[in-house]
C-alpha cells in the first residue's frame, strides 16, 4: 500500500476527521444540555460528513438533519445555506479562522540549485494536519515547511499539486489542530462581506486579516492562458496572501485567495478560487495525488486568430490538428482540418476558451460541438473522456 493510502485511505475520511474536529471545537463553548443535543445531529443515524459535505454547513434546523439523514449511498448530501446561520463580526471571524491559517515555506530549485525561497498561506483543513494552499506557492519545491499560528514548524510531504487550478494539498505530521470550516460560494452575492487572511510579504506580517466585500461572483479572468472562473473582492490580497482564505460574514471559507492584479492604474483587484471549485479538485488530490475526472476532447489544435479568419476566410475558434485515434470525438466524426466555433450553444474564439466551457462538465458526459468543415456548419455529439494521468 503506498504512503498517500496509508497517510489517508480516502478523501472522505480525512474530512470525516476534518468534520470531527470543528465538532470539538465548537462543542467546547457548548453546555452540557446543547452538546448532548448536537451530539444528536453530528452523530445521529447520517454518521459523520463525508467529504461532499465540507462545503455544506450545520445551520441546526429540522430541513438540514433531514439533509444530512438522508445522505445517498455515496456520501453526497444536498448542501446547507450559510444564510440560515447569524452573521458573526469581524472580530469574531478572526478569532474563529486565524488559529486555521498558516505559513507555507518553499525552498525553489532549478535542478540541485536552490535559487531562492517562495512565502505562502495554507488553511488547515482536517485535526491531523492536511492543508490546502495553491499549487504555485509549492511549484518547484522539494521541502515546504509549515508554520502554525502558534509558532511551531513541520517539514510538510506535497500531497498532490495541479497547475490547472492552482490548488495544492500537503500533509504534516500533526494532531489536533485547529481546521477551518468551509462554506457555499455558490451562495456568495455581491454585497457580501469578505475577510482575507494571509501572510503578505512574508512570515513577518503573518496573519494580517483584511476586510471588504464581494466585489463580483463568476468572473473570467485569464491567467497564464487558461481562464479560471474566480470570486472578485476589494479586501486587500498581496504577495504572499496566496492559498489563504477569503472568509464569508458566516465565517466560514468561500474561497482560495490565488490572484491579485497589480497596477498603477488598478486598487482593489483581488481573486479567490471558489471553495466549491476547489472541492473535488482537493477530492482527487488527496486521493490519488493528481485530478482524476479533469475530461478531455481527445484532440490537439491551436487557435485561429481573428486576422488568420479573415486572411483565410474560416471563422474564428480552434483549428484539429489531431484527433485520438478510437476516441469518441474520432467516433463522433470530428476530423482533422475541422474547426471548432462553439461548445454547447456558447461560441469559442481560442482553446483557452473550449478548455474553460469543457471543464465544466466531467469525464463521460456528452457535450455538443460545433464545427465548421470546409464552408459547412455542423453539430456533433462527442463524449468527454478521462485525461490521461503520468
Amino acid at each position: 500500500m503506498s504512503e498517500r493510502k496509508n497517510a489517508g485511505s480516502s478523501a472522505r475520511d480525512v474530512f470525516r476527521e476534518h468534520r470531527r474536529g470543528v465538532i470539538l471545537r465548537r462543542a467546547a463553548a457548548l453546555s452540557a444540555a446543547a452538546l448532548a443535543l448536537a451530539a444528536v445531529f453530528f452523530f445521529g443515524s447520517a454518521g459523520l460528513l463525508p467529504l461532499p459535505d465540507i462545503i455544506a454547513r450545520h445551520d441546526g434546523t429540522a430541513a438540514a438533519q433531514e439533509e444530512a439523514a438522508s445522505a445517498s449511498s455515496d456520501g453526497v448530501t444536498a448542501e446547507a445555506s450559510d444564510t440560515d446561520a447569524a452573521a458573526l463580526s469581524i472580530k469574531e471571524i478572526i478569532k474563529e479562522n486565524k488559529p486555521a491559517v498558516v505559513g507555507v515555506v518553499s525552498s525553489l530549485y532549478r535542478g540541485t540549485t536552490l535559487v531562492g525561497r517562495n512565502t505562502g498561506t495554507g488553511i488547515i483543513m482536517t485535526p491531523d494536519g492536511y492543508i490546502v494552499t495553491n499549487a504555485h506557492v509549492v511549484e518547484d519545491s522539494f521541502d515546504p515547511s509549515v508554520v502554525l499560528y502558534d509558532g511551531r514548524e513541520f517539514t510538510a510531504s506535497v500531497v498532490g499539486r495541479d497547475r490547472k487550478s492552482d490548488l495544492a494539498v500537503l500533509k504534516i505530521e500533526a494532531k489536533g489542530l485547529t481546521c477551518a470550516e468551509f462554506g457555499n460560494s455558490d451562495a456568495v452575492e455581491e454585497g457580501d462581506l469578505a475577510v482575507a487572511i494571509g501572510n503578505p510579504m512574508g512570515l513577518e506580517l503573518s496573519g494580517t486579516v483584511t476586510a471588504g466585500i464581494i466585489s463580483a461572483v463568476n468572473r473570467d479572468l485569464t491567467i497564464n492562458d487558461r481562464i479560471m472562473t474566480l470570486i472578485q473582492t476589494d479586501a486587500s490580497i498581496n504577495l504572499g496572501n496566496s492559498g489563504g482564505p477569503l472568509i464569508n460574514q458566516y465565517g466560514k471559507v468561500i474561497g482560495i485567495n490565488s490572484v491579485k492584479i497589480a497596477s498603477s492604474d488598478a486598487e482593489g483587484l483581488g481573486f479567490a478560487i471558489p471553495i466549491n471549485t476547489a472541492k473535488p479538485i482537493i477530492e482527487d488530490l488527496i486521493e490519488a495525488g493528481h485530478v482524476k475526472s479533469r475530461p478531455v476532447i481527445g484532440i490537439s489544435g491551436h487557435d485561429i486568430s481573428k486576422s488568420a479568419s479573415d486572411f483565410y476566410g474560416v471563422p474564428a475558434g480552434v483549428y484539429v490538428d489531431f484527433v485520438s485515434p478510437g476516441g469518441y470525438a474520432a467516433g463522433a466524426g470530428l476530423k482533422e482540418g475541422d474547426v471548432i466555433t462553439g461548445i454547447n450553444g456558447r461560441a469559442v474564439s481560442g482553446m483557452s476558451e473550449l478548455n474553460h466551457e469543457k471543464e465544466r462538465f466531467r469525464a463521460g458526459d456528452e457535450v455538443t460541438l460545433d464545427v465548421w468543415r470546409g464552408g459547412v456548419s455542423l453539430r456533433l455529439r462527442v463524449r468527454l473522456m478521462l485525461e490521461e494521468n503520468g
